[in-house]
């Protein structure tokens, strides 16, 4: 932290902080509310400080403190080998549940597994289908008896198929649309009598619940234990912060993509 105005407090000048800048983070100063700043614990680098704010406390919000999940519930997670996604098995591995992964290509799955995942599905982006042939092969992955969690960042056509395969009571997690916003049947979710949660980890933070102090208290016992893997794929200089942006938007990614100042 270079500087801090008048009222600010628990920060000072010369901590390492990690802040939510929103948009126009990749510069070397940016100006934010001290609100929106949390030091970052001895032996973290900024490299995984950037990773763990974001992904893992989404993560962690989603599946410990909306979703509940309990340690034997199995749960498929969906873009698994993203940003969200790597954290999203890490978490619930570590939680206590067996974890399914789905990813678009054997290489994302193989990156999965290296990060907690059990089992895994590769779907097709083909959308010319009606998803049954990609359900059964959910269906046998995650067992007779369902997802009991389902955690989403993809959306797209690939929802409405993964929802089918959710166990009696389940909670399917909303977190993004990557691949489109999704229609889903609410004939699916009454018969299955499972929730739908949106998941908006902005929301929470900004509400200043003291479940954020929390959870981050459990992430950081975590990572000081080596029980979680930033899942850093790549590291671009700031001056090279387009040809990140590029690996992105080429789906070349896997995990998270870093842009180092």
């Amino acid at each position: 932290m270079a500087a801090a105005g008048e009222g600010v407090a628990g920060l000072r000048v010369g901590d390492r902080v990690a802040a939510r800048t929103g948009t126009g983070g990749m510069a070397e100063f940016v100006a934010v509310d001290a609100t929106r700043c949390s030091p970052i614990p001895e032996g973290m680098s900024f490299v995984d400080a950037a990773v763990m704010q974001f992904t893992f406390e989404t993560a962690y919000y989603a599946l410990h403190t909306r979703a509940g999940v309990r340690a034997g519930e199995t749960v498929l997670v969906l873009g698994a080998a993203g940003g969200v996604g790597i954290a999203a098995v890490q978490v619930a591995r570590n939680l206590g549940a067996r974890v399914v992964a789905a990813a678009s290509s054997e290489e994302k799955l193989g990156f999965a597994r290296q990060h907690g995942a059990s089992e895994g599905v590769i779907y097709s982006a083909d959308t010319t289908g009606d998803g049954r042939e990609l359900a059964a092969r959910l269906k046998q992955a995650v067992g007779p008896h369902g997802a009991d969690v389902i955690i989403d960042p993809v959306g797209g056509w690939l929802s409405e198929t993964a929802i089918r395969c959710i166990a009696e009571g389940g909670r399917y997690l909303v977190l993004g649309f990557t691949a489109g916003i999704p229609s889903l049947p609410l004939n699916l979710p009454l018969l299955k009598n499972c929730d739908v949660l949106g998941i908006n980890w902005r929301t929470f933070t900004l509400s200043q619940d003291s479940r954020l102090a929390e959870n981050r208290r459990a992430l950081q016992s975590w990572y000081s234990q080596g029980m979680l893997s930033s899942g850093i794929s790549a590291e671009f200089p700031l001056q090279e912060g387009g040809k990140a942006i590029q690996h992105l938007a080429d789906r070349r990614a896997l995990g998270k993509v870093v842009v180092v100042i």
